[in-house]
């Protein structure tokens, strides 16, 4: 019995994770595109006209970002330094030889070793990591270690070849050496620790207990489940034509639900540890329906999904109605803290500008211009004292124009660009550049990858840039007849990380609504009781003075910087802390420098 007892408990183990569990890997080829079909003429340049499939973060391109992987970060303070990450591609035959671990040296397999960097000495759970081979120039992604909870940002990135995070060697035999290769053959990898023990055992097409479908050169594999430190070689890993490089995970479920990994439970109570303050207003919803266009397609009558002549549904607004263009640009927010001051707040917005989607000789996408614009609130009293749950909505058209003038109530302030006494005034750029002829009051919001970012004013950030066009966005892809919106109550932890997904039905000034898919289940988004967050209060009026002002002499200088080098590293509520992110630091300093005098 005791062999037996001793298998059953390694399995146990290799069941688990030892902090670090793989969740995606991409196994587009080098010359194929995510989601086309497996003929000649779908791949090489050529191929971007075969699908519209595309991943989160690298949008539709050739390769899909290259060779990569992504993982999960799944207990607290996790030191990588040591730890060791082996892959195996079984189905190949492009080794050189040598056996590196497998044991096989005719076996395509490689492995990196996370390298005496401060960087992978405590790494906090719910951290995604991605591991890329090639660079921002070439397709893929440079190293980015930057994370920051406070404006929902959980994610960093490493390339390979950054010398000073990994060791690296692999038996791939190429003029070059290739340091990661990721593909469709019976790819797998596992995971060890410092010591040389297994702590994440063999997952991925070509692992033992792989249970989903091939994996063929158009798709990504990815784990469809929320992970924990329990996932392991038991969980499911399965072929994907979508992938989502460094935002959670989502799948189909039995009922064609669509459903995304849960990183929330993990990344619960970073943000008071770190400090951050609570997020006074948020995005709550905006319109993307083109001006000749109609909510959720079809025309004025409805939609007609099958076919038939018959109309299937009506989608419509529930201020609006069903009309054309869905009340024009519009956007709408959630105060989330009493006593918010929107005087001198301005809001950043920003999407690319109209026109085809090109791509070079290398079928990687060619930028496409980027419009923006900035809204600036005036001093109208009613914008003073705002309390928590009110809503706020922001109009480019009239009443007249099938939009909605500025209207004041207890619950529901609406503001109409045009109307001075609300809105100081509009800008409006076209990669930088103001647009010639526009007039103050102008704006617009469309699907072509729209954000905004909300700012104090001091010009402090207070929301980071949310939309679909954030690369924290994770959900549905936005169209020319949806709306996107906020699929869960607001609280004053809401960040551009929050549930933001499209929808063919809106709720202009109203709380949003969604179902729940495959139980006929709707439920109403509830601001009447706004969750209170773990975090700072921060809300300030412009009326108490200038917070970069920090000895109250009147000007921002030489001793106001002092002021941040004594209290250098403090954490939580600190009045040095004047950019909000939770620590007292350069990046303050720097905000200094930028409103000195």
């Amino acid at each position: 019995m005791e062999p037996i007892m001793t298998q059953l408990f390694l399995l146990a183990v290799l069941a688990q994770n030892g902090g670090l569990l793989l969740t995606e890997y991409n196994a587009v080829g080098s010359q194929k595109w995510l989601d086309n079909d497996g003929v000649a003429a779908c791949e090489g340049p050529g191929g971007s006209g075969c699908s519209d499939g595309s991943d989160k973060f690298f949008a539709r391109r050739m390769g899909n970002g290259g060779d990569w992987v992504e993982f999960v970060v799944t207990e607290d303070h996790v030191d990588l330094r040591g730890w060791t990450v082996q892959w195996a591609e079984l189905g190949e035959d492009d080794a050189d030889g040598t056996d590196v671990w497998y044991g096989n040296g005719e076996v395509p397999q490689g492995q990196f070793t996370f390298a005496d960097a401060e960087v992978w000495s405590d790494l906090r759970i719910g951290t995604i990591l991605t591991i890329t081979d090639q660079g921002t120039d070439t397709g893929g992604l440079d190293t980015d270690l930057s994370y920051d909870p406070c404006s929902g940002d959980y994610w960093i990135n490493a390339n390979i070849y950054d010398s000073e995070l990994f060791v690296a060697e692999s038996n791939i035999a190429t003029p070059v050496p290739d340091l990661l290769d990721v593909g469709n053959d019976d790819w797998m990898a596992q995971i060890l620790d410092a010591s040389g023990a297994v702590t994440a055992g063999l997952v991925g097409e070509g692992a033992p207990g792989y249970g989903g479908g091939g994996v063929n050169s158009r798709e990504a594999c990815r784990l469809e489940e929320s992970p924990t430190n329990s996932s392991g070689i038991f969980s499911l890993y399965d072929d994907t034509d979508n992938s989502t490089f460094s935002v959670v995970n989502n799948w189909s479920d039995l009922f064609g639900c669509r459903v995304y990994a849960d990183l929330e439970v993990l990344q619960a109570g970073l943000r008071e540890e770190y400090g951050c303050a609570c997020t006074p207003l948020a995005l709550n919803e905006y319109n993307a329906v083109d001006e000749d266009a109609w909510l959720g397609g079809g025309d004025a009558s409805g939609v007609d999904d099958d076919g038939d002549g018959v109309v299937d549904r009506v989608p419509s607004d529930t201020n609006f109605g069903r009309t054309l263009g869905n009340g024009g640009d519009w956007m709408e927010f959630v105060v989330l803290q009493d006593g918010v001051d929107l005087r001198g707040w301005t809001l950043h917005w920003s999407q690319d500008a109209p026109g085809e989607i090109t791509y070079d000789a290398f079928g990687q996408p060619v930028a496409r211009p980027r419009q923006s614009g900035v809204i600036t609130f005036g001093d109208a009293a009613e914008l003073v004292d705002l309390d928590a749950g009110t809503l706020l909505t922001l109009t480019e058209w009239t009443t007249a124009e099938g939009g909605l003038d500025t209207t004041l109530t207890a619950d529901w302030i609406n503001l109409n660009t045009f109307d001075t006494s609300v809105i100081s005034g509009t800008t409006r750029l076209l990669d930088g550049v103001e647009v010639p002829g526009h007039i103050s009051g102008e704006w617009s919001v469309s699907n072509r990858e729209f954000m905004v970012e909300i700012r104090d004013c001091f010009d402090a950030v207070v929301f980071t840039a949310a939309g679909e066009g954030s690369d924290r966005y994770a959900q549905g892809a936005v169209g020319s007849n949806d709306v996107c919106r906020l699929r869960e109550d607001p609280s004053q932890n809401t960040t551009r990380s929050s549930a933001y997904d499209d929808a063919d039905t809106s709720t202009f000034g109203g709380p949003n609504i969604w179902d729940t898919c495959g139980d006929g289940v709707f439920l109403t988004q509830d601001v009447s009781g706004i969750v209170a967050g773990d975090c700072e209060n921060s809300t300030k009026s412009c009326e108490s003075g200038n917070p970069l002002d920090l000895d109250g002499d009147g000007m921002v200088g030489f001793s106001d910087v002092l002021m941040v080098l004594a209290n250098w590293g403090c954490a939580g509520n600190c009045p040095e802390d004047v950019d909000f992110d939770g620590t007292v630091g350069f990046s303050d300093v720097l905000l200094l420098l930028a409103s000195w005098g």
